[in-house]
């Protein structure tokens, strides 16, 4: 279809695109550690950690090694090097929904304008790309492969195929999500194959280029082989690892069905959502009936994938399908507009900046009655519950570094610290990375053992349930220390 636009004759504003979200990323960054899963990928960038037994699938070498040698190269350390590599793919991924977009709607701007601006400033996509998170890089994989795969899909030109292979290679070296829409392609590919509109060479091609970009996934799988020599076993836990019960749940629907449409409202708080209905209609009248249908497919696949995967943090498995919302969003207003008055272009792209500020009332209104929006809010010192789940931007999420500072002041000679997953990784940093109070030994709730310690005097940061429940039955808490938030430290002895 000649009449499409090719990416050749975009690319200025493409960049513009990609830099003004780099920007917005980049001051909105957090400076230093971060919690949870976050934090973890801060001190496996520290470390290169490339295998993590039994668990490859949470292994995300390409993210890993560019973070590593981002914080080798530059001065602000591998904390930072983490969170500033998020930010810098995001923005990438904003560049290449930017280009999908104008490819679409044969160069036309303000859709463009609308799905990306959409996307950049929609809730999860913004908080991740703001710390340490393996998906912002994931995301801009996704969505570059499929730009070149409507590319190929319009202009029939190979090398927009092999670009698609190799890049949805790359994917699987960060993110095993990426290869969601890497199926549909080769869906469409053997359906061609079938249709004999491509040849088995160039299916060959196809294969040799995807594994070139997941060299990197690949060389996990070897890592884990060689220690265990279990190769079922190895690429198990490259797939779903020990996630098998969340990637395959089928049961609490009624439950995942409200969080999800909570996740729904709070990355999308504007009406301009209602856009992607149309845009869903109408999208085959507005490009190719293969464009259109890999689309669609893509969107299904996703929705379906994370609807189910009952696991805290579920709405960043939502974002592939959050960013094909915004592609049929940015559709919808293109099969509108001609509807439209002019200055429904100006209303629209004020409704876009205007989610900006609606987080913040998001974050008020919800402490204000006391709604956990979504998320399984726990309360941590020195982490305000509704400011950080529910406002995107992370510039003053100092909280890690002051708990860190705090604690490892005060304890003594020796001690054993126990703390559950949504700190550690911050004293884990300090202590492994910064060579900070090397003399405390640091235990994962989940994993402590009063017999493996019988001579240490053992310390935790609250007196919760969740603490009682990993420390033991006979534990008493016992006031130890107060942080500058009225925190208490507890020393913990056996009943």
């Amino acid at each position: 279809m000649s009449d499409h636009i090719k990416i050749g004759n975009i690319y200025i504003s493409v960049v513009l695109a990609g830099l003004l979200a780099f920007v917005l990323y980049w001051l909105t960054l957090a400076p230093d550690l971060v919690w949870q899963d976050q934090g973890d990928y801060q001190v496996q960038a520290a470390q290169l950690t490339l295998r993590i037994p039994g668990d490859v699938v949470r292994v995300h070498p390409l993210y890993i090694i560019f973070a590593h040698y981002l914080g080798r190269i530059t001065p602000w350390g591998y904390a930072y090097a983490a969170n500033l590599t998020s930010a810098i793919f995001a923005a990438l991924g904003i560049a290449g929904l930017f280009a999908l977009m104008r490819v679409l709607t044969r160069g036309a701007l303000l859709p463009a304008i609308i799905s990306a601006g959409i996307c950049a400033l929609g809730h999860t996509y913004w908080f991740m790309a703001t710390q340490a998170q393996t998906y912002s890089m994931s995301n801009a994989f996704t969505i570059w492969g499929l730009l070149f795969t409507i590319l190929y899909c319009l202009h029939q030109q190979r090398s927009y195929l092999y670009l698609a292979c190799f890049i949805f290679g790359l994917g699987i070296s960060v993110h095993n999500m990426s290869q969601i829409a890497f199926v549909v392609l080769a869906g469409y590919l053997a359906y061609n194959l079938i249709k004999r509109k491509i040849s088995a060479a160039a299916l060959l091609c196809c294969i040799l280029l995807w594994l070139a970009g997941a060299m990197f996934w690949v060389q996990t799988i070897a890592l884990e082989y060689q220690a265990g020599g279990d190769l079922p076993g190895s690429l198990q836990s490259a797939i779903y690892g020990r996630w098998g019960k969340a990637v395959f749940n089928a049961g609490d629907m009624l439950h995942l069905a409200l969080r999800s449409g909570q996740f729904l409202l709070l990355n999308f708080p504007t009406p301009l959502l209602l856009l992607a209905l149309p845009g869903l209609i109408y999208s085959r009248q507005m490009t190719a009936r293969p464009v259109a249908v890999i689309l669609a497919a893509a969107l299904i696949l996703y929705i379906l994938f994370a609807f189910r995967y009952n696991v805290p943090n579920q709405n960043h498995f939502f974002m592939p399908a959050y960013i094909l919302l915004c592609v049929y969003i940015g559709l919808g207003w293109q099969y509108l507009s001609g509807y439209c008055p002019r200055a429904a272009a100006l209303a629209a792209l004020v409704l876009v900046l205007l989610m900006i500020p609606t987080y913040a009332g998001i974050s008020y209104a919800a402490e204000r009655v006391g709604f956990k929006w979504g998320s399984n809010f726990r309360h941590i010192p020195y982490r305000d519950l509704y400011n950080y789940y529910l406002e995107p931007w992370q510039q003053d999420q100092i909280g890690p570094r002051k708990m860190v500072t705090e604690i490892l002041g005060v304890l003594p000679q020796d001690a054993v610290l126990v703390v559950d997953s949504t700190p550690i990784s911050a004293f884990e940093y300090a202590i492994e990375i910064e060579g900070q109070r090397p003399d405390i030994i640091l235990v994962d709730l989940n994993d402590f053992d009063w017999e493996k310690y019988p001579d240490r005097t053992v310390f935790s940061l609250l007196d919760s349930d969740l603490y009682r429940r990993g420390i033991g039955p006979a534990a008493v808490f016992v006031p130890f220390g107060e942080m500058a938030e009225g925190e208490v430290i507890y020393k913990v002895e056996q009943n």
